[in-house]
């Protein structure tokens, strides 16, 4: 639904796909209504300064955890742990 919500406004990408919804040229800049103009509604806009490395890094992260408890559920719910356990020491069979 609209109003979309987003982190990058990157005008040539939304330009073409505006023009061709609307059927009009479309000014190539974002425009922000200040408070004191009519057809202001709510004014506070909170501008996103976030840039895709750190959502990339902070994806990193937790598939590195994700990965880790995975090896460490494997490992606590198999004989694996024993038989890496059991590597320093004499093997029985």
């Amino acid at each position: 639904g609209w109003p979309k919500l987003l982190q990058a406004v990157e005008m040539e990408k939304i330009l073409p796909v505006a023009e061709a919804v609307s059927g009009q040229r479309v000014f190539p800049y974002p425009v922000r209504i200040d408070a004191g103009e009519p057809g202001a509604l709510v004014v506070a806009w909170q501008v996103v300064n976030m840039s895709p490395d750190k959502h990339r890094a902070y994806a990193a992260q937790w598939f590195t955890m994700a990965l880790f408890l995975l090896v460490f559920f494997v490992m606590r719910s198999s004989n694996l742990w024993q038989l890496v356990k059991s590597s320093g020491g004499d093997r029985r069979k």
